[in-house]
């Protein structure tokens, strides 16, 4: 989450290297959107309409399955 005061740019930077060091360059995403805070449902997941509204997407994760 994106702190109060904090440069966007820089936050990006700081999270495509700690991802890259981690998990390698292949699997830092492409486009990263700071954002205040993720809204959330009820159950703590993440709400992905209201994300939609905000003109942000969530990546699924690779192999799950998910009802529609």
């Amino acid at each position: 989450m994106l702190e109060e005061g904090t440069n966007k740019l820089q936050a990006v930077a700081s999270a495509r290297h700690a991802i890259s060091e981690k998990l390698g360059d292949y699997a830092v995403p492409r486009v990263m959107q700071p954002v205040a805070a993720m809204p959330r449902r009820a159950d703590g997941a993440p709400d992905r309409a209201a994300c939609a509204g905000m003109g942000l997407r969530i990546a699924r994760a690779p192999g799950r399955f998910c009802q529609r």
